[in-house]
């Protein structure tokens, strides 16, 4: 396109109207805060701003602290004694490794180990310490860099080579041996939507050799992620076994092949690699979080009365819309909304924001306790607005150009989203503006956070980024992520959206350990293949399941929900029922809650009223596999407790197929369950059915001051049942 068709165009669109309204971009309701932010983005404001960019450290996270050996974060520390590499990371006053990190080279057919080494602190700040150490092995140097920062997030730079005259290698690697009870589950990169790639996103620990990605091992405790920006600086002929796990009796060795070459070969130079790990649990967990329940709004909020009018709380987003409010509402025949509070996809800029404020506040007259957060997207950003326009060459990620036809169907079509685009994570006037315009309408709205979506930088393929263009030994393109970047930009919006609104609550979807700047995470969206229409929950989710990273509400210290991806028969209508209730015998066991869609509406709405009046939020969880307080008798029947000082609410889940339906015996030790409690109190205890408050029957055991009780309970196949001691 030509410069002067392009002005004509801009031009055209500058001047299309609504009704008789004209509008600013062609887009936006010319009101005194749009009319504000468009003269306010005339003067770049942006560039090279410092917001959230300084050494303070957010809660629920506490500064750094050193000695000479060691370096300590919340409630994790990294020792290493005065040598180059870890020797022990500590996490919850647990020791997670079995050995010190090493560096081996395979070479002449034997296998030599590094050095010990030593190192020293060369930086320290509140927020991060810099930790620099050399070592050899097999007389080749080695400098190592580790940056350790406040929430465990830990950078690994290596620096080797070259080879001393005459030594050549095959391998070399970095080898990491997590105590085996650590390393007992996994969590890894979802690959592809074929079902034996989505069931291989979690499970047992065992050998296996795979690609560099994003993974997790882990107990129900604790555990180590592990993360990399790509195989910048890697030599790999075989490139089948990038990474592996060894698991043996006492450990789990995760092995980084950095160099895997089919020919021993001498390194003629200096090379560099990186990655990244964090160790398990990142944050405390905050079981006030637990009474937060996520939804998406639009309509009148008399419409959500069934969540929002229990005693539980929302956390309520609000969607970015592809078409106004109206039109929508209008072709489907919904119920009217408010028609002006729309937003353009993944953009924080509403085409009214005096409407969407009014929105807001409906809400927070009608559900003081829900939290208002608003939809957008960690790695993309769309075209309407005209500050990604103008920068689109230096800001985009992606292959093709910005046209009339693009804009077109960015302002009139609904559907996939079609203004959007990849952006460039590697350019840092993008971050910036990010930051600054994510939290000038934080503040202008008032919202109570966001809602986070894919939140990864993806690799830049912009032909004009020559410079974000990686090549391996041998001249192949790599793909390279810019993942720190990332962390850059959602810390630097986490710290200054928490100075501003200590309260507020940030939703991420598919939180990456490497940027877990939330307060709730939610998981899930790619099930659906396994679940849609196609199968329940518990045909592809085991009880043990629940103790593996992926699904399990505390290993990560978020707030974790799943995000239900039931359809058809399964998510509506009175065949949901059954469905809806097989996850929520899942969901129960691993302390998930759930955001409110794609399901039986109903179920969920009685199920949030169960946890409601419980007051869920101030309970403890006991998992089924940690105690034996409350057995029953039927095999594959697992008790989860939520105990408090004087009442205990008992999840009785039958999530396994093929377990037929029956009437199971509970047989409850009421010490166990209320220690605090005399003798006299557990005598008055009474037992009910939690979901309609109907008196259970039940037998109670007295002998030597110990009361027991049995309760009869008949337990639907892949269903539950909630009991209430009080």
């Amino acid at each position: 396109m030509n410069k002067l068709v392009l002005c004509i165009f801009l031009l055209a669109i500058l001047n299309v109207t609504h009704g008789k309204e004209q509008l600013i971009e062609g887009v936006w309701k010319s009101t005194p805060i749009n009319r504000e932010w468009h003269e306010l983005i005339k003067e770049s404001p942006w560039q090279n701003n410092t917001l959230g960019n300084d050494h303070s450290v957010p809660e629920p996270w506490t500064e750094m602290q050193t000695s000479k050996t060691a370096i300590k974060c919340w409630n994790r520390t990294v020792e290493f004694a005065g040598h180059a590499l870890p020797q022990q990371l500590i996490s919850a006053n647990e020791t997670l490794l079995e050995g010190p990190f090493k560096i081996r080279v395979h070479s002449e057919g034997k296998w030599h180990e590094s050095s010990a080494g030593t190192g020293r602190i060369i930086k320290k700040f509140p927020d991060k310490v810099v930790w620099e150490g050399k070592c050899n092995v097999n007389e080749i140097p080695v400098v190592t860099k580790i940056q350790v920062e406040f929430d465990g997030f830990s950078w690994i730079t290596l620096q080797f080579g070259p080879t001393p005259s005459g030594i050549k290698i095959k391998r070399l690697t970095l080898d990491i041996p997590i105590l085996r009870h650590n390393a007992e589950y996994y969590w890894k990169s979802f690959e592809g939507y074929a079902p034996f790639l989505i069931k291989d996103m979690w499970g047992k620990v065992k050998n296996r050799k795979m690609n560099l990605q994003r993974f997790t091992l882990a107990s129900d405790k604790r555990g180590m992620s592990f993360f990399a920006e790509g195989l910048k600086g890697w030599i790999l002929d075989r490139r089948s076994r990038q990474v592996e796990w060894l698991p043996s009796e006492d450990a789990v060795t995760v092995r980084f092949n950095i160099i895997d070459s089919y020919v021993a070969r001498a390194l003629e130079k200096q090379h560099t690699v990186q990655l990244g790990y964090t160790t398990l649990p990142i944050r405390p967990f905050d079981r006030k979080l637990r009474r937060y329940i996520v939804n998406i709004n639009g309509r009148e909020p008399e419409y959500y009365k069934g969540i929002a009018g229990t005693d539980m709380s929302l956390a309520s987003i609000r969607l970015t819309s592809f078409i106004p409010d109206n039109a929508r509402e209008a072709k489907h025949k919904k119920t009217p909304v408010y028609i002006d509070s729309y937003v353009p996809i993944e953009n924080a800029e509403p085409f009214n924001p005096e409407a969407f404020k009014k929105y807001i506040k409906l809400w927070r007259d009608k559900y003081p306790r829900t939290k208002l957060a608003l939809y957008t997207v960690g790695n993309e950003h769309n075209i309407l607005d005209p500050v990604f326009r103008k920068n689109y060459k230096a800001w985009s990620a992606t292959t093709t150009p910005l046209t009339k036809n693009d804009l077109d169907e960015a302002l009139q079509k609904a559907g996939q989203a079609p203004g959007t685009r990849y952006v460039c994570g590697w350019n840092q006037e993008y971050i910036d503006y990010k930051v600054f315009y994510l939290l000038w309408w934080f503040d202008k709205l008032g919202l109570d956070g966001y809602y986070y979506d894919n939140q990864t930088f993806v690799p830049c393929n912009n032909p004009a980024h020559k410079e974000h263009q990686f090549k391996d030994h041998k001249g192949r393109f790599l793909s390279i992520a810019p993942i720190r970047q990332y962390r850059q930009m959602m810390k630097r919006v986490y710290k200054e959206i928490k100075k501003r609104k200590k309260d507020s609550i940030i939703i991420g979807h598919g939180i990456p350990m490497s940027a877990p700047f939330c307060d709730i995470a939610i998981d899930g969206e790619c099930l659906l293949k396994l679940a849609g229409e196609h199968g329940y929950y518990t045909h592809f989710v085991s009880a043990e399941d629940c103790r593996t990273p992926y699904f399990s509400g505390h290993l990560s210290g978020f707030a974790k929900l799943l995000l239900p991806e039931y359809r058809s028969k399964f998510a509506w209508g009175k065949q949901s029922v059954k469905p809806t209730r097989a996850m929520l015998s899942l969901l129960w066991m691993a302390d998930l809650s759930y955001w409110r869609a794609w399901s039986n509406g109903n179920v969920l709405d009685n199920d949030a009223r169960v946890r409601g009046e419980f007051k869920i939020w101030e309970a403890e969880y006991v998992p089924y596999w940690e105690h034996q307080t409350a057995l029953v008798d039927i095999k594959d029947v697992y008790v989860t407790i939520y105990s408090k000082k004087q009442a205990a609410l008992l999840a009785v889940s039958s999530p396994t197929p093929q377990t037929p339906a029956g009437e199971a015996t509970v047989s409850i030790d009421l010490n166990k369950l209320f220690p605090e409690l005399t003798f006299e109190q557990r005598r008055q205890l009474s037992a009910f059915d939690a979901e309609t408050g109907d008196a259970l029957e039940f037998r109670k055991m007295m002998s030597m001051n110990i009361i027991g009780m049995d309760i009869n309970v008949n337990v639907p196949n892949q269903d539950f049942r909630l009991i209430e001691i009080k």
